[in-house]
């Protein structure tokens, strides 16, 4: 009864869970999935994705195959809190079926959470023909597609590539079958791009493709496509360039590149200047400019040479791939906690402040003088312990003399 009352209000209402109805909406019967929003009433975040949540749920397309639900976070903190992960506004689709929860990292905008809902009510894969792929391409500047191609007949085939999607429900990207007669994937990376891998669904190199692709070929750096870097451990290539004009032949051919190693972004010092300002790139800089951006690693790398060669670039991409480049950065670890400050105040374009970092090697040295002053008064004391052993032993004797 009361998940019916719920159905109803759900086609025009994301659905308010308290702790009286927690358990029927998240655990409901009728093993309806839920896309879950967690807010919090102070986040401006949340109030600026607001009208495309509710846009969302106005949507009949889903009627009858989704609930749509929310939770205060401040006042429902201990409810939140069965949900991983830190900050708001958090996203997650729960498949009450298959009892997972996939989290939501993508771009907090409607068109890019219904291309995501469809894609999870059909997980795991989508079977298309020929005929189908244009849709695919139109809708490649929103998120791209991987195209499992193999005969029909293939069964293993099938598995493997189900077991290949499985682990990558989070991806935003939409994952395809066709019937082919070569085994092979097909990435479509923007409406006039593709990227092929042939070969085995066994090979170790499929993982690289799918980081690589996993995001539309020189789309916007954006704060979604930091968090999916993060969340799958790469780095990401930028084309920091005036997005008023058109990348030169030479960019395109070293982000194409790049492509083989990261995901291909890029931005401009207008629209992120603290991007610019975190790296120390000229925010009136008129040339291109490349970066490897590692958000999870708290590192970047930045082409600083000037020897602007096309293949001094791939040279150095390749370099930066396998780690043989420096890096920038606050890193983590302890240094990383107290240099981290330091770079998110340049992003702002606040004054810096260098005190706690100066105050490192002083808070250092002190912690060092007082280990060596314990050790030694350690020392003296046991050294003080074992004269008054002897004494006391040589007195002894003498009184037995």
């Amino acid at each position: 009864m009361i998940i019916s009352f719920l159905a109803i209000f759900a086609l025009s209402e994301s659905i308010v869970l308290t702790d009286d109805n927690f358990n029927d909406v998240i655990n409901n019967t009728e093993k309806i999935p839920v896309f879950l929003k967690l807010w919090a009433n102070w986040c401006p975040h949340c109030k600026e994705m607001a009208p495309e949540w509710t846009k969302l749920v106005e949507n009949n397309e889903f009627q009858g195959k989704i609930y749509f639900a929310e939770i205060e976070c401040e006042q429902y903190r201990h409810l939140c809190k069965r949900f991983e992960g830190e900050n708001y506004p958090r996203i997650y689709y729960l498949d009450l079926k298959e009892n997972s929860s996939t989290r939501y990292l993508g771009e907090r905008e409607y068109d890019n959470f219904k291309v995501f809902i469809k894609k999870q009510i059909q997980f795991p894969l989508v079977s298309i023909t020929e005929n189908d792929l244009q849709y695919y391409r139109d809708l490649a500047n929103t998120t791209t597609s991987f195209i499992f191609c193999f005969p029909d007949n293939d069964v293993d085939s099938l598995h493997k590539a189900q077991e290949i999607v499985i682990k990558r429900r989070h991806y935003e990207s939409q994952f395809l079958i066709m019937n082919s007669e070569v085994k092979k994937i097909i990435a479509i990376t923007s409406p006039n791009r593709t990227v092929e891998f042939i070969g085995s669904f066994d090979d170790p190199k499929i993982n690289l493709f799918l980081i690589t692709n996993s995001v539309p070929f020189l789309n916007e750096y954006t704060a979604a496509v930091m968090k999916h870097s993060e969340f799958v451990n790469t780095g990401v290539f930028i084309l920091m360039h005036n997005h008023s004009q058109t990348p030169t032949q030479e960019s395109i051919e070293i982000c194409e590149d790049a492509s083989k190693y990261f995901p291909v972004t890029y931005a401009d010092c207008i629209n992120q200047d603290w991007l610019c300002r975190y790296t120390s790139i000229d925010v009136n800089t008129t040339q291109p400019e490349f970066i490897v951006f590692d958000r999870k690693n708290r590192k970047f790398f930045v082409y600083r040479s000037t020897d602007r060669q096309v293949d001094s670039v791939k040279k150095w991409n390749e370099l930066v791939f396998h780690k043989k480049a420096k890096s920038e950065g606050p890193g983590t670890g302890l240094i990383g906690q107290f240099l981290e400050p330091i770079y998110d105040q340049k992003a702002g374009g606040d004054k810096v402040n260098y005190m706690p970092f100066f105050a490192l090697p002083l808070i250092f040295v002190v912690v060092i003088g007082m280990f060596i002053y314990d050790c030694l008064h350690e020392i003296g004391h046991q050294n003080s312990h074992k004269s008054h052993h002897k004494s006391y032993h040589r007195n002894d004797e003498k009184k037995n003399e």
